[in-house]
């Protein structure tokens, strides 16, 4: 009797496991899943450079300061800003800013943090001087937006940047 109550719920158990669905996470599904989740990230991320880029381009700062956190900082040329500070140099910035040109060097994200970092070249209305230099940007995602969170821009003269190529060399 006790052989045949064990059969039947061996029976049982190989029905019930017979009648899953059938899609049991093989590590080639996990890995492919990996991918696919870094895959969606690393796009996410691109079109969330490739917009704050056109932020910039668009000469409107309302479309900048919708992509920045209220508590970024800014480091520019080493000198540190923040708070109410940022928004009136994104004003000036943003609206004479002429022909942005930006070179990502190196970019990357998790599912809260991604970065870029690069060299740009840009010119201002009314002004014939082309002003290049290098980047950094910091974004956080919360609730689903991205941020920027940090922005560290330094710039150099052409001049400098001249003689900074030639020694590279």
């Amino acid at each position: 009797m006790r052989l045949m109550n064990s059969l039947a719920i061996l029976a049982l158990m190989l029905v019930l496991g017979s009648c899953q669905d059938g899609q049991r996470d093989t590590p080639d599904d996990e890995a492919m899943a990996a991918q696919t989740q870094m895959d969606t990230m690393a796009r996410d991320t691109d079109q969330v450079i490739q917009d704050w880029e056109e932020a910039w381009k668009s000469n409107d700062p309302q479309n900048v300061r919708d992509m920045t956190a209220d508590d970024a900082i800014l480091m520019l040329n080493g000198q540190l800003s923040h708070g109410d500070s940022i928004e009136p140099w994104m004003e000036r910035s943003s609206v004479n800013m002429r022909d942005l040109q930006m070179e990502s060097r190196l970019r990357n994200s998790s599912e809260r943090i991604a970065y870029d970092t690069g060299t740009y070249s840009h010119g201002y209305q009314g002004d014939t001087v082309q002003y290049r230099g290098a980047y950094t940007f910091i974004w956080e995602r919360t609730n689903g937006d991205w941020e920027v969170k940090v922005m560290n821009i330094s710039s150099m003269s052409a001049e400098d940047m001249e003689m900074e190529m030639e020694q590279n060399q």
